[in-house]
């Protein structure tokens, strides 16, 4: 039997890329595939997305190091092109509980939006 992706297409929209944000906590009860967000945004956003995840549920103690392996993207003015896609590794899957946030450098300005790909086993 396969399985259906859930993807959500408007997981985050028009977030302003000058203020740093987190994303809503994603709870990995259920075993999954993969997962990964598709970032979109406008040409003045600059700044780092980080990933951090807890195995305690609230309070949640948030560590961005997972088998002495971080995930972070920045874009900066050498960025060429306006989106990305971030898949985590198979071993951030194993936590209970999993967000993304965003960091804006000096000067970031612009509207961010994201995508949500889940593919559960």
């Amino acid at each position: 039997m396969s399985t259906k992706a859930i993807t959500m297409t408007e997981y985050i929209v028009d977030q302003d890329g000058s203020v740093s944000f987190y994303s809503p906590i994603y709870n990995l009860t259920l075993p999954l595939k993969s997962m990964g967000w598709q970032f979109k945004w406008e040409s003045g956003v600059l700044g780092t997305f980080l990933w951090e995840a807890s195995i305690y549920p609230g309070p949640y103690s948030w560590e961005s190091l997972v088998v002495c392996e971080t995930v972070t993207f920045t874009i900066d003015s050498s960025t060429t092109n306006e989106s990305c896609i971030v898949v985590l590794p198979d071993q951030w899957q194993n936590v209970g509980y999993i967000r993304f946030g965003f960091v804006p450098a000096t000067g970031s300005t612009g509207l961010i939006q994201t995508a949500l790909r889940v593919v559960p086993t």
